[in-house]
């Protein structure tokens, strides 16, 4: 599952972007779940775009998505349509 969350919340410099995907990528072990490739944030229109891709189950898939999304709230949850890169990405300018 390709996971895409627009959220009003975001990292505040590439430094706080890493914490914060060692920290995602923590929760997701914790929870079963593997995030496969880098994790993205990139501004968006009046926001900031968090994306990712799981693998497991599709029920921990879900799950995941849906505690992220609500921890980040105000956030909406969509599924991502392009690839992700191997590696994380800070898509801000400092």
């Amino acid at each position: 599952m390709k996971v895409l969350i627009a959220t009003l919340k975001r990292p505040i410099s590439r430094k706080h972007a890493e914490e914060m995907n060692t920290n995602l990528r923590g929760a997701a072990i914790e929870n079963e779940v593997t995030i496969t490739k880098g994790i993205i944030w990139s501004p968006g229109p009046g926001c900031a775009n968090l994306g990712f891709e799981l693998l497991c189950s599709e029920e921990a898939k879900e799950r995941f998505a849906g505690w992220l999304t609500l921890a980040l709230m105000p956030a909406k949850l969509t599924k991502a349509l392009d690839d992700f890169p191997e590696e994380d990405e800070w898509r801000f300018t400092e």
